[in-house]
């Protein structure tokens, strides 16, 4: 014999009048962003979603406007709800999912010989260093340098020399004031001028074209005196 109250169907059902939150999935794209800040405007179905929240913050270095992000979406049976951008969508094999990969990209170059020039324009020395990489998307390198630079001149009068970064490829930019290191030392009037000083120095690079670009060192003596460069190190940090 069984009694109604011994079907327990009713203890495991749904209560369907509970509202239980729902996940979802949707992607976008990027119309506009900020790396700094990581604000920016997200397209989803032609609507356009201003500064989502970010679960994978990492992400923020590197993107740009015309990438594919995935959107998770939480909601309560009605209304939006909260959406938070997961990262991008990436395929194999692509530029996208290469920079995915490897969040910071650092390439570095150097020459311990020392060599010499007494040329006042900027010249190439042996072993450079020179370093080639892809710029991605964002535009952003930052550039770390450094070198050794000293004389022994006998003579009266200033001294001065410069290692500065020339830049070619998908990017051209002769060496400038805020892309260089210098030395320079006033004589005094003494015979025997000699010195050596160690300098270095970094360098944000932002809007570059995406594309291979090849950074290299260069070197001169402002007042054509035989100038000495040794210990030259150059680092790209891809970003």
């Amino acid at each position: 014999m069984s009694y109604r109250s011994d079907d327990l169907t009713t203890l495991f059902a749904p209560d369907q009048s509970v509202i239980r939150p729902q996940l979802g999935y949707r992607q976008g794209i990027v119309r506009e962003w900020n790396p700094d800040t990581a604000a920016g405007v997200i397209e989803v179905d032609g609507m356009l979603m201003s500064d989502l929240p970010m679960l994978n913050t990492t992400d923020a270095l590197l993107l740009t406007p015309g990438d594919v992000v995935s959107i998770l979406t939480l909601s309560n049976g009605g209304g939006a709800g909260t959406w938070g951008i997961l990262g991008r969508y990436t395929s194999p094999g692509t530029l996208g999912t290469v920079t995915a990969l490897s969040a910071i990209g650092t390439v570095t170059g150097e020459q311990l010989a020392q060599h010499s020039t007494t040329s006042t324009s900027y010249v190439d020395l042996t072993g450079g260093p020179s370093v080639t990489v892809n710029v991605r998307p964002s535009g952003r390198v930052l550039l770390i340098f450094s070198c050794q630079i000293g004389w022994q001149i006998a003579a009266p009068g200033a001294v001065s020399a410069d290692a500065g970064i020339d830049i070619t490829g998908a990017n051209v930019s002769e060496p400038t004031g805020d892309r260089r290191v210098r030395a320079h030392l006033e004589a005094g009037g003494a015979t025997s001028n000699v010195a050596v000083f160690g300098v270095g120095s970094q360098k944000m690079l932002t809007g570059l074209n995406p594309g291979e670009t090849t950074f290299t060192m260069k070197y001169r003596s402002n007042f054509g005196q035989q100038v000495d460069f040794d210990n030259r190190v150059l680092t790209v940090v891809l970003l």
